[in-house]
């Protein structure tokens, strides 16, 4: 598949991508819970948008956010 890098400049276009995303929580008590989020969990190479057919903006790679909440 492909896609426009821009809506008036249909010539250019972009390969299509797949990313996926894992998000897990841990409720450790009443009070407290913990929480991943794995972005792009095969790290795929991708390109998230285009400026004309000049400059393509690369995608993510892997990330991680670890984070706590606690609640009075």
């Amino acid at each position: 598949d492909q896609r426009a890098g821009r809506t008036a400049n249909v010539a250019f276009s972009m390969d299509s991508y797949t990313v996926f995303d894992l998000l897990a929580f841990y409720k450790v008590n009443q009070n407290v819970k913990l929480n991943l989020d794995l972005k792009n969990v095969f790290n795929t190479e991708y390109e998230e948008g285009a400026f004309g057919n000049v400059y393509a903006y690369p995608g993510a790679p892997r990330t991680v956010q670890v984070g706590i909440a606690y609640t009075l």
